[in-house]
């Protein structure tokens, strides 16, 4: 019976109050003011009094219409699927819970206490473990900075302990299926520093395409190939897109407003006279171009073309060793940790010392 809409003039936003009276919706005679120079992005629902709605990615909450509350941290999701339930919100494949008057992230903290496990559960409900279904919160919804992170690397490590390994080392029983969109695990990894995991990820499951000819996945995999079985759909996209991302990330991804450039780049890729080499690679900040040479000593690298991040540009070292110093447009550059290198402009060529 009634409803709630987002509009704006040219000085500030308003929450718009619709009801319905003798079966006909009618605007309320006050125009409540929200937030001065910004428009509103989506309004979704009331729930015990409270409106909740987004605005600029962010999700806000109001307790009443003359006041608002943001919550304390930012949130760059997409804006869809939210459900509300008195005072816990699903956001985005995420849950946010009112505490002490503040929107907070729900990380499964009391599922993980109750049912005594020591990983983020694929579901809060059921505290299953799904490490594949886990990884989307690293790629691509960008919500793991909001989780504790030694239960969300314990979540991919038990994984990749207990049945990648044993599966790669032919210890798993070949007559059992398993879905090639795991693949997903290795872009976890790679987001989160572990190159090496994820580099062993890709040339495992590049080694079981099926048929091997296609260059491509069935949705079931056996490791007796020859098993008549179920198999989905073959090949199956969702799985080839999943490897798509991977190797996009292993040279760029987007990580909120700055560019990250190199992070699965193998060092024996470098060997000789070999080098790395992008070019016009398209991302959300603009296109960027860049090359990787290695020397006895030094990694020498240039970045170029019109990608323009506000948080700059990480550029990771593609070299187990330590990075000892870095020189940037020929001057000595201290925004750099032991094996990552920080900038925030175009061209950049950079001489990297172990």
């Amino acid at each position: 019976d009634e409803f709630w809409m987002g509009a704006y003039d040219v000085e500030s936003s308003y929450l718009l109050h619709y009801v319905r009276q003798n079966g006909v919706l009618k605007l309320d005679d006050k125009k409540h003011p929200f937030f001065k120079y910004k428009s509103i992005s989506k309004i979704y629902s009331e729930s015990e009094n409270r409106l909740w709605l987004s605005l600029d990615g962010k999700l806000l909450m109001i307790n009443n219409l003359d006041k608002y509350q943001e919550d304390t941290s930012d949130f760059n999701v997409l804006i869809r699927n939210v459900s509300i339930n008195n005072d816990s919100v699903l956001f985005q494949g995420t849950n946010f819970i009112l505490k002490d008057d503040e929107l907070v992230v729900n990380v499964d903290g009391n599922t993980i206490a109750e049912k005594k496990i020591d990983y983020i559960p694929g579901c809060a409900d059921l505290a299953d473990f799904d490490a594949c279904a886990t990884a989307i919160c690293v790629w691509p919804t960008d919500e793991y900075k909001g989780l504790p992170i030694e239960e969300l690397e314990l979540t991919f490590d038990k994984y990749y302990n207990e049945t990648l390994l044993p599966r790669m080392r032919g210890e798993s029983d070949p007559e059992s299926g398993y879905v090639p969109y795991e693949i997903r695990t290795a872009t976890a990894y790679l987001i989160l520093g572990h190159k090496d995991k994820a580099l062993k990820m890709l040339e495992h499951f590049i080694s079981v395409t099926r048929p091997r000819e296609w260059n491509h996945w069935a949705e079931v995999v056996y490791g007796n190939f020859r098993k008549p079985g179920y198999i989905g759909d073959m090949p199956h996209s969702w799985v080839g897109a999943d490897y798509i991302n991977l190797v996009r990330a292993m040279f760029v991804f987007e990580d909120q407003n700055r560019l990250v450039l190199g992070a699965g780049v193998d060092e024996q890729w470098l060997s000789g006279e070999d080098k790395v080499l992008i070019e016009n690679f398209p991302t959300h900040f603009g296109k960027i171009n860049y090359d990787i040479y290695k020397d006895d000593k030094t990694i020498k690298i240039k970045v170029w073309g019109d990608a323009s991040a506000s948080d700059g540009f990480v550029f990771k070292s593609p070299l187990a060793k330590k990075i000892k110093k870095v020189t940037l447009n020929g001057k000595k550059w201290s925004k750099h940790t032991d094996s990552d290198v920080i900038f925030n402009k175009l061209p950049a060529e950079m001489i990297l010392y172990y």
